[in-house]
């Protein structure tokens, strides 16, 4: 500590101050979860000052002019002021004239330690001596290859440079020389308070103090990881006397707090002090605290290992004891979050108080108005420090455990007899940035009646906590100011250091002023993540001296057992059951398990001993990764491989083979052979037009059955598909076809199913024909045809060929000679080849498009089923030949068949015209693309791709009968299994009912055979009906009314009856086939939802499932709402009923 500016005494001043920020101030706003928002008070530049040379060039021996700014009395000053009085320490009465605790600290640790032992440090040397002030404020930082240490000199702050083992030092150096040795700067007097911190995200150094006039704070900042290399320097000006500066490291930002009169908190640019420019600070200032005069939060530093998780916000705290309020509360740690915008830092803020309840504790110590309280031999007491949470607060990164975690530690007296002790914490977060921070444990560490005091702590990357503090008393002999450490190991009881106490240094006199450390540093290595560096005064004698010291916990009892998962796939519920199996040969009683599900954070499970436990019944395609803990040494932690299942025991997947066939030079079509069904009872075909690119998948048919299916297409030649058939029992034993293409420009390309394979010998002087039947094509006829042939001859001149179709159409394609000699035919006739007429192209035919001597055309409107023979006449004699193959490449006019639906629509129906209200299309709320792909619940289509649909221009324009009122489904179900859809597309019902296209009048076609079918009609908060029979369908539209009695629906009260008219169910409002008003899936919570639950009489407007009655207004009370119709339509007597849809 150091020559802190004076608070103002009185208590009204800094009340005001916090009123003023809670209440006034433009800076601070309320937020709406009780926090602040705290903009920047200022910027401030941070100056640049240069480049220092590197230390190995440093002349220890030139002399420099040192002026004396502190003695042993602390901070030489001109007035008489003691330095207490100045740095506000002599504090204010209690204003909680009862705090708590009333007793005994609540979180006193009274268990002895687990591992009882005194354990040597690894490393305990001397630092710096004694430099005729005090305090020496000791710290220390600990990087890659080297540990600095800094303390107060008379002239400023000292620093020095060692190796890891605390050896070969550099020569002790005053930070303002080495600073002032730029040369050409406005140079500084150092006044120390300083602060060293290594920066492990950037493997730098930063080391600080202030300056003895003007309010600067000066830091300097290694060029690289080796710190007797060059080092950038930078000063910036507080805005008052910058007491106790404190400083954490965050991944985008340096965190600065001091004592100021109030708690102030600066943040300087990170990134440009790393890359040797300046930049710009901001200040912050939050709210007093009422009965203490040393104000001061602490930042939150990274202490190594991990970095944060990306966005998360850096942060700082401060401690609170319900006894500096008036108010009735509760003992507590605050934490801030600093908002920092590096590349706007004027935007920046702070948000908090997020307020964290402790066990209740006493800051108490002597009073608050002394800086004489720790005991030792003789009369001189010493400064408690009491006020603070102490150098520093730690953060680490332990995802890896399922959490990470904050450690701070401040003095409490233990029981109202001043006997100073550590309360520490450690806190712990889940979810990353996005989760709460809360106390995981908390402890007060006083094994017997001596003081312990200046306590500092930190975490490793084990979880593993260490924690070091000065000691002092009378207890058990003269005990003299010394240092001694505890810790634990992260699986040890809660709330309890459980190493025993073991001796760092002791001392050998007592101190003789009451100045003492007023911090001191605990950090751990960066390299191990295990071992802690730290630093503190005791005293030699009468005159402090300083250690520094390592220290890692054993390892104790580490035997991990044998350690393996199982599943079990549960087929009906569609979840499966892990199990891990811990074996008996390691050497704890018991082990923790936690889990990990799809990467979140590990969760603690349970607590098992050796055997084969359930750990837990997932959803098929959950990854869980465990892990098992041992209970005695983090070291012995295992983390298993992610077990998952989609639960592929549970089925068999269907057997096929997909083809792709040529449908012209452009396109090809997809088939698929579907040999067997697996254990699936229907299978969707869907096709990926892109092969995983941004198209969706399409379900172009739904099948029951084995058997070929297809073609489906036209898909650009050259480029891939994914064909999927999806298990409708199962998913996960769906079968994928990525990546099928077909180059169709190429001749011959095109064959597919409809070839001859078989090599036929041609007969010498004689007509030889091959085959192909074509099955059935569900009706489907010829537009265009091309013939590809694969002849060998040993004289193709004498050859003349024909084709005859299964209606006994004949086309000559060869009938001249043509090509003499021993010259085979490959050819795709082609009524538009581009290579020409078949007998204008160069000799020999091999490889070309050519134009048949006849015109295929011939058979455009033909079956295309039935037997299709190819003719070879060989009309010269002595030589021979065969063909080798040929194939049909057609393209084929599906069948459409049409129906002409009618229905009505209960919402919109108004039995008095016998019309529907077409109020969404008169306030424009229709909109031109279908709506059913995007609803919650969302529908497929079936059967015709693109079966959607976008509205032809002008049909909303439409007014009168045939206004447009909404969008439907219409559905062809399959005759022997009407819970089938062959086929469906979207329609528009106008308000006479009638169910047209998308161009607002022609009846619904649809791509598929003439036959029967089951017809349907769904709309999206309405329930579906179906025909009770199948319906004979054609290209002529069919009539299909379900608004009177004349056709009968399939299932019970499928539609309402209103007189003779037959009007379609609403209340569907999230189209899950039912309407209820209760329980899940019911249909009213949704309107409140939609309505933003902001009140029952409120009101939205809009296209919405939830509007019942479509009139463009989703209401919950008042006339015309959309909830009362649910109540009537399940009966009206009980609100648990509920109403089906009626279909298969």
């Amino acid at each position: 500590m150091n020559a802190r500016s004076a608070l103002f005494p009185s208590l009204l001043i800094v009340a005001s101050m916090a009123q003023a920020q809670t209440n006034s101030d433009p800076l601070t706003e309320r937020l709406p979860d009780g926090k602040f928002k705290i903009s920047v008070e200022r910027t401030i530049p941070v100056e640049f000052l240069g480049v220092i040379q590197p230390f190995t060039l440093w002349d220890s021996t030139r002399q420099f002019t040192n002026e004396q700014v502190r003695d042993e009395n602390g901070v030489i000053r001109e007035n008489t002021e003691t330095e207490e009085e100045s740095e506000g320490r002599r504090g204010h009465p209690r204003l909680d004239p009862n705090p708590l605790p009333h007793g005994t600290d609540p979180a006193w640790q009274t268990e002895p330690p687990s591992h009882g032992f005194d354990r040597a440090v690894d490393l305990s040397v001397n630092g710096m001596g004694y430099t005729s002030v005090s305090p020496a404020d000791p710290c220390l930082a600990v990087g890659s290859n080297h540990v600095i240490q800094m303390i107060n000199g008379s002239s400023g702050a000292y620093f020095r440079i060692y190796d890891k083992n605390l050896a070969n030092p550099g020569s002790q150096t005053y930070m303002d020389n080495f600073v002032n040795s730029i040369g050409g700067i406005s140079s500084y007097s150092g006044l120390g308070d300083p602060i060293i911190v290594y920066d492990a995200m950037a493997d730098r150094w930063l080391m600080s103090e202030f300056s003895s006039s003007g309010n600067r704070l000066i830091v300097a900042i290694s060029t690289g990881a080796d710190p007797t290399g060059s080092w950038y320097a930078y000063s910036y000006t507080a805005t008052n006397f910058p007491d106790y500066p404190k400083y954490g490291v965050w991944n985008n930002c340096y965190v600065v707090t001091t004592n100021e009169n109030s708690p102030a908190i600066y943040a300087l640019p990170r990134a440009n002090m790393l890359a040797g420019t300046g930049g710009t600070a901001v200040r912050f200032t939050i709210s007093s605290l009422a009965s203490i005069g040393f104000q001061a939060a602490t930042p939150v530093g990274f202490g190594g290992g991990a970095p944060p998780p990306t966005g998360a916000p850096a942060m700082f705290m401060r401690m609170v004891d319900d006894a500096w309020t008036a108010a009735a509360d509760v003992d507590r740690l605050e934490l801030w979050d600093i908002n920092y915008n590096a590349s706007s830092p004027s935007s920046s803020t702070i948000t908090g108080p997020t307020s964290i309840p402790t066990d209740a504790f006493d800051s108490d110590l002597c009073g608050y108005t002394t800086l004489n309280c720790i005991n030792q031999p003789g009369s001189q007491t010493m400064d408690p420090i009491r006020e603070v949470l102490m150098n520093q607060i730690c953060y680490r990164n332990l995802q890896s455990l399922g959490y990470e975690a904050l450690v701070c530690t401040h003095a409490v007296d233990l029981n109202n007899t001043d006997r100073a002790c550590p309360r520490w914490y450690e806190l712990h977060r889940t979810g990353g940035s996005g989760g709460a921070w809360g106390i995981h444990q908390q402890g007060s560490y006083s094994p017997d009646a001596n003081d312990r005091w200046m306590s500092t702590i930190s975490i490793n990357d084990n979880g593993d906590i260490g924690l070091a503090y000065n000691i002092a008393g009378t207890t058990g002999g003269n005990v003299y100011p010394g240092i001694r450490y505890t810790g634990r190991f992260r699986n040890d009881p809660l709330n309890q250091m459980t190493f025993a106490e073991t001796s760092i240094v002791a001392g050998t006199a007592s101190n003789s002023g009451n100045r003492y450390g007023d911090y001191n540093s605990l950090a751990v290595d960066p390299v191990d993540g295990k071992s802690f560096y730290g630093t503190a005064m005791y005293n030699p004698a009468s005159s402090w001296g300083t250690r520094m010291f390592k220290f890692s916990f054993p390892v104790v009892g580490c035997i991990p057992p044998t350690v393996s998962t199982s599943f079990v796939d549960n087929c009906g519920a569609g979840n499966f059951t892990i199990s891990v199996i811990i074996g008996s040969d390691g050497d704890a009683t018991d082990y923790d398990v936690y889990t990990s599900v799809d990467g979140a954070g590990q969760t603690f499970n349970s607590t098992r001993v050796p055997g084969t436990h359930v750990v837990g019944t997932y959803a098929f395609g959950t990854s869980v990764v465990i892990q098992v803990r041992h209970n005695g040494n983090s070291a012995c932690d295992q983390i298993l491989g992610a077990v998952s299942s989609i639960g592929s025991s549970c089925c068999t997947a269907p057997t096929a083979t997909v083809t792709a066939t040529c449908a012209g030079l452009t396109n090809y079509n997809v088939g698929v052979d579907l040999s067997s069904m697996g254990s699936a009872t229907s299978i969707a075909i869907r096709i990926d037009p892109d092969a995983s690119g941004p198209s969706l998948p399409v379900t172009v048919q739904t099948v029951t059955a084995p058997g070929n299916y297809g073609p489906f297409g036209n898909y650009a030649s050259g480029s891939p598909v994914n064909v999927i058939l999806v298990h409708n029992l199962f998913p996960q034993c769906s079968v994928e076809v990525d990546d099928l293409v077909k180059n169709c420009n190429s001749p011959g390309a095109g064959c597919g199913a409809f070839s001859m394979n078989t090599a036929t010998p041609i007969a010498d002087v004689g007509t030889t024909t091959s085959p192909i039947a074509v099955p059935s094509q569900g009706g489907a006829t010829l537009s265009d045809l091309n013939v590809y042939v694969d002849i060998a001859h040993t004289y193709s001149a004498d050859l003349r060929i024909s084709l005859t179709s299964p209606a006994s159409t004949t086309v000559r394609l060869i009938s001249s000679g043509l090509c003499g000699g021993n010259n085979d035919i490959r050819a795709e006739f082609d009524d538009s080849g581009v290579d020409g007429p078949v007998g204008s192209v160069t000799c020999p035919i091999h490889d070309y498009f050519v134009i048949p001597a006849e015109a295929l055309s011939a058979f455009n409107g033909q079956p295309f089923e039935g037997t299709w023979t190819l003719s070879v006449q060989d009309v010269a004699g002595l030589d021979v030949g065969t063909i080798n193959s040929w194939c049909l490449i057609p393209s084929l006019s599906s069948p459409n068949i049409s129906v002409s639906s009618k229905v009505f629509l209960e919402g919109p129906y108004n039995s008095g015209t016998g019309l529907m209200s077409d109020a969404l299309r008169s306030a424009s709320l229709i909109p031109t693309t279908e709506p059913y792909t995007a609803l919650d619940n969302p529908y497929t289509y079936v059967g015709m791709p693109g079966a959607g649909g976008t509205l032809g221009a002008g049909v909303l324009s439409v007014t009168g009968n045939n206004a447009i009122v909404d969008w439907v489904v219409v559905e062809l179900r399959n005759a022997a299994t009407p819970s089938n859809v062959d086929a469906s597309c979207a329609a528009l019902v106008q308000r006479d009912g009638d169910v047209v296209a998308l161009d607002g009048t022609s009846p619904v076609s649809f791509v598929a055979a003439p036959g029967s079918y089951y017809v349907a009609v769904r709309h999206r908060n309405h329930l579906g009906m179906m025909t009770a029979s199948t319906v004979a369908l054609s290209s002529a539209a069919v009539p299909v009314d379900f608004t009177t009695s004349a056709t009968p629906t399939y299932g019970t009260q499928a539609q309402l009856q209103v007189g003779s008219t037959y009007i379609m169910w609403t209340g569907d409002a999230n189209f899950n086939h039912k309407i209820a008003y209760t329980g899940a899936g019911n249909d009213r919570d949704p309107i409140l939802t939609r309505i933003a639950n902001i009140s029952p009489s409120a009101t939205v407007s809009g296209y919405f499932i939830e509007d019942t009655n479509m009139n463009g207004i989703v209401s919950y009370t008042g006339g015309a709402n959309d909830r009362d119709v649910i109540l009537v339509n399940i009966g009206g007597s009980s609100p648990n009923a509920i109403r089906n849809e009626q279909l298969p």
